[in-house]
């Protein structure tokens, strides 16, 4: 028994320096070919931290609004199984992806560099360091936190005008406002999304992409109908999380809405967690489409799904994001009472 223990923590320790090695000389080779970038930015956000999915289609989506985002470097330490490749096909702005880590299983099972295990992530502190010393002394740097509290501060008079205008009222004060901290930090943030994100234009994806999809299922061009998406959010979470938790939805509740939209005569996307038992209610209907159905990437066709829809449903989820430019219904909103970002608030 302490053999196999023994022989295990070895494997894992090995296993964990050839990912490191990778994670650098991958990193060093981003630096070089995106060098010209990196010297010419005058702010650049490390997301490092805060890498909910949700955070890497906002914090683009406001530096596109932005007048000067050429000016703008955004680097993401991306995850594979979290985040979502195809998002930095979106923005165009100035982005670097690099890769630290892989996640299988809902997070169950992570290998590499990580947010929660900072104490461990030299290669990318050192990435980061390096980074640094190459841009001008002038250059603004942030993380994603810093970067998000920075506009928050510049904006505030904007944000509370807003706020005073729509929001406050008798049953909704300045004291209930302030006595939660997750509501008003999420509620400012909303606002400051809809106040610089509405003129943007709406999400296109690269022509190559749309193709791929259009692809494995022509019945998105032969059919001529229109597309309504549901996003499923259902992640295992700890009873202490109850904000996770009560954001899950169960997709069997979608039964009925599907069998609506059939009969109006739609194609019908589902995306997001655990759909397969309701999906295959309906394995004959070649009006209801997910990934596993025609073989196609889940991620790349969340994101066409989401951004070429005519209606979605959506829960509170890291995709819930890419609907800000979309009619949109939003269900199971936790905590009661969130408004969620939309270029119409």
């Amino acid at each position: 028994m302490i053999i196999r223990k023994t022989i295990i923590y070895l494997l894992k320790l090995i296993f964990n320096f050839l990912i490191k090695i990778f994670i650098f000389f991958q990193g060093i080779i981003k630096i070089i070919f995106n060098f010209r970038k990196i010297l010419k930015c005058k702010n650049i956000i490390f997301h490092t931290e805060y890498l909910g999915f949700a955070h890497t289609i906002n914090i683009p989506d406001f530096i596109r609004s932005l007048k000067k985002k050429d000016e703008y470097l955004y680097i993401l330490f991306f995850e594979f199984g979290r985040h979502n490749y195809y998002q930095q096909y979106l923005h165009d702005i100035n982005q670097i992806n690099i890769y630290t880590s892989i996640s299988f299983n809902n997070f169950q099972f992570r290998i590499g560099e990580y947010e929660k295990i900072k104490n461990n992530n030299y290669i990318s502190e050192f990435l980061k360091f390096l980074i640094i010393k190459l841009v001008k002394k002038n250059t603004k740097v942030f993380n994603a936190h810093q970067f998000w509290d920075f506009l928050l501060k510049k904006n505030r008079k904007k944000i509370f005008s807003f706020i005073k205008e729509f929001y406050l009222n008798k049953n909704f004060n300045l004291k209930k406002f302030y006595s939660n901290d997750q509501i008003s930090y999420d509620l400012k943030r909303t606002v400051l999304m809809h106040l610089h994100c509405k003129n943007n234009q709406k999400y296109k994806l690269p022509r190559r992409f749309n193709t791929k999809i259009l692809k494995k299922i022509p019945n998105l061009i032969e059919s001529k109908k229109k597309l309504l998406t549901i996003y499923i959010r259902t992640r295992g979470s700890s009873q202490k999380n109850q904000f996770s938790k009560n954001r899950n939805s169960d997709s069997i509740h979608y039964l009925e809405t599907i069998k609506y939209f059939i009969k109006l005569k739609w194609n019908i996307i589902i995306i997001g967690d655990n759909y397969l038992n309701l999906a295959l209610r309906f394995k004959d209907n070649d009006s209801l489409i997910y990934a596993e159905k025609f073989s196609v990437s889940k991620r790349l066709l969340e994101i066409y799904s989401m951004i070429n829809s005519n209606f979605i449903i959506s829960t509170l989820g890291g995709a819930n994001m890419l609907s800000f430019y979309n009619h949109t219904v939003y269900v199971n909103m936790f905590p009661i009472g969130h408004i969620p970002a939309h270029y119409k608030m």
